[in-house]
């Protein structure tokens, strides 16, 4: 959730809770009319974008290895969205400090 007043989204965000069985809400404090602001969160998300679709897979694989070890028989299936092969990795610039996201068709 972006908002701009932090009471506000975390009364939004105990409505929410209380509306739904454990849901997962995320807070991003931002005024939308502050180029500054949208620049920050703009860095936030990218960062959890990438943890979230290329470094979670390896965290989760490592958590998971002992007991998988320790069973007769076990596998690893990922499953990603078909966009991960339009787009490539560029290990020099993660961040996108330099240049755009580059998609090819």
């Amino acid at each position: 959730m972006v908002c701009r007043n932090a009471e506000k989204a975390n009364a939004a965000a105990d409505e929410f809770k209380s509306a739904f069985s454990d849901p997962a809400v995320h807070i991003f404090i931002c005024d939308l009319s502050s180029v500054t602001g949208v620049k920050q969160l703009a860095e936030k998300l990218k960062e959890q974008s990438f943890a979230t679709n290329h470094l979670a897979y390896f965290q989760l694989t490592n958590e998971l290895l002992p007991v998988l070890q320790a069973a007769a028989s076990a596998r690893i299936v990922n499953v990603a969205s078909q966009v991960s092969k339009l787009s490539r990795l560029n290990f020099n610039n993660l961040q996108l400090f330099h240049g755009n996201f580059v998609v090819s068709s």
